[in-house]
């Protein structure tokens, strides 16, 4: 079997080039390039493998809109729990909708019953490439990437999903309009939902060893502060270039998070603010209860370290590579051809050679074939934007849901975090947990250092000179925390009055994700009769096509024989 390099249209071995564009084909070396998934996603290029499926690019037939396909490997097809993690992967995926979460847009199975899901193609490198190609990340750059990276598992959480494989190669850098870093959480695979059954044997491990929480290897269910601690990893790994710990095996990282105290960030980069640096100290306490109450309070720390710029919230730009030749394009090709197919028989006749009755025939078949092509593509034109339409309306609800989600996940984060604060048993949570006085001296001492830094050399700028102001920018944040905190303590909520406060946020949460769930579950009804009559229309599409090209192959092997 051959392909068509350019409009992935598949060939006989003894054809030599495509009867469409003319190019020169290809040996194709995977089934699946050249496959067009339910009726209408061609696929075109393979992106990358994982242990459990293979991304490959391609392209909406009907709307030429390039999207990114993941199909699970064939030897998987059979494994009940796969099939069902990659179909909740979608659903968790989809219902999602933030800017910082991979979009997700489809999901189906091939001719051969192997389940694919659809979701946008993006263009950037994984963080774990990112990081290898620079030189060094910078703390108000690693603030702005962890920043979106606890923005998505915010939204992740608040919707009950823990992703449980947070690592910089399921984190993808993208670039937006004005080119700055957009994160965006991949692979959702093994994310789970505590509504879903367990989909693992027991004794079965997933996830990444260098990024796992210590409670991940004492077999404790996976939890919200799971992915907690796997961020904090990655901070780590972000501002210092390295792991917070080094081993040759799995066992060995195993045993540093159950065991090991991590090094402090500010220990190895002396310009981390301590404010990040504390902050990924309690992402990586041993004792889940330690780390942050939740995302939110994460992202609350690294909103008031990051600048205003880096705060904001950006979209990922358009993928600009050319899309290939598609469906619209062929079709007025196939045109043209068939009409230079009826101007060569008329030629015949005029010169006192008439055509021969199967040439005619065929001329006839051919033209019919293309006018129930053309036809079918405007009926599957019009289903789409039937289903474009509701998936919008749906759309519409996932994002007004979601801010309202997010204003009161917020909320509930603010009433925990006061609720531990001021548990019997908890400690203070200032960033260094020191009083306001001695961090006042600390900012004090910083500030006349970075005053003789300055004196030192008052008409020229200096790396020194910088790095003391930095400190005493941090100094002064600790200082103004510490100071919050004591305003606080001093003058406590009821406990009572707070515990009342969290568990009536917790029920508005839970009221709004349940409004969101049986939205889903109406959109996704109507949906299915929508997408098997797409999935009919796209065979059908596709035969004719087929079709097409072998009579065409017959009608010019006919002429040749006429010698025309």
């Amino acid at each position: 079997m051959k392909i068509c390099p350019v409009c992935q249209l598949r060939y006989r071995d003894d054809t030599a080039r495509c009867m469409v564009d003319g190019e020169l084909l290809q040996p194709l070396t995977d089934p699946n390039i050249g496959a067009v998934l339910g009726g209408r996603y061609a696929v075109e290029a393979r992106l990358g493998s994982g242990g459990m499926a293979t991304v490959y690019r391609a392209t909406h037939s009907l709307i030429e809109r390039q999207v990114a396909v993941k199909i699970l490997h064939e030897r998987f097809a059979g494994d009940r729990p796969l099939r069902e993690r990659l179909h909740r992967e979608a659903q968790s995926t989809a219902a999602l909708a933030h800017p910082n979460i991979v979009e997700m847009y489809d999901f189906g199975t091939t001719d051969d019953d192997v389940p694919f899901l659809v979701m946008e193609l993006l263009e950037g490198q994984t963080l774990y490439q990112f990081l290898k190609d620079q030189a060094r990340i910078r703390p108000p750059r690693a603030i702005q990437l962890g920043l979106q990276i606890a923005r998505g598992l915010a939204r992740a959480h608040d919707f009950r999903v823990v992703h449980r494989d947070i690592k910089p190669e399921n984190i993808f850098v993208c670039d937006s309009e004005d080119g700055e870093p957009v994160v965006k959480l991949v692979d959702f695979g093994i994310a789970l939902s505590p509504e879903d059954p367990r989909l693992t044997h027991t004794g079965q491990l997933i996830g990444s060893p260098k990024y796992m929480a210590p409670e991940r290897f004492r077999g404790r269910d996976v939890s919200f502060p799971s992915d907690l601690y796997s961020l904090g990893i990655v901070l780590f790994e972000i501002v210092t270039g390295n792991l917070p710990f080094a081993s040759s095996s799995a066992p060995g990282f195993m045993i540093h998070h159950l065991e090991t105290i991590p090094p402090r960030v500010r220990s190895i980069i002396a310009e981390c603010p301590s404010a990040l640096d504390e902050l990924i100290a309690s992402l990586l306490e041993k004792d889940p209860a330690q780390r942050p109450v939740d995302a939110h309070q994460v992202v609350s720390a690294l909103n008031d370290m990051a600048t205003s710029k880096a705060r904001r919230v950006r979209r990922v730009t358009a993928y600009s590579r050319e899309v290939p030749v598609g469906e619209a394009s062929r079709l007025d090709q196939w045109v043209e051809r068939i009409a230079k197919y009826g101007s060569t028989l008329d030629r015949q006749t005029l010169a006192g050679k008439p055509a021969t009755e199967p040439l005619r025939e065929t001329l006839a078949e051919l033209q019919a074939t293309l006018g129930r092509l053309t036809r079918l593509r405007k009926q599957g034109l019009e289903a789409h934007e039937r289903m474009e339409s509701l998936a919008q309306e749906l759309q519409t609800d996932r994002e007004l849901l979601g801010r309202a989600v997010h204003v009161i996940a917020a909320d509930l984060s603010r009433a925990r975090t006061q609720q531990k604060r001021h548990a019997p048993t908890g400690q203070p949570a200032s960033p260094a947990n020191e009083s306001g006085t001695k961090c006042r001296e600390r900012f004090l001492n910083t500030l006349a250092q970075a005053q003789h830094a300055h004196a030192v050399s008052p008409t020229a700028p200096s790396d020194d000179t910088l790095a003391a102001f930095r400190n005493v920018v941090a100094t002064y944040a600790d200082w103004l925390s510490a100071h919050r905190q004591e305003q606080l303590s001093s003058n406590p909520p009821p406990a009572s009055e707070n515990a009342s406060d969290v568990a009536d946020l917790e029920f508005q949460l839970e009221a709004l994700r349940t409004q969101l769930q049986e939205r889903e579950r109406a959109v996704q009804r109507k949906r299915a009769s929508m997408e098997d009559e797409l999935a009919q229309n796209g065979e059908e599409r596709r035969q004719l096509e087929l079709r097409l090209l072998a009579l065409s192959q017959q009608f010019e092997r006919a002429l040749k024989k006429t010698g025309t």
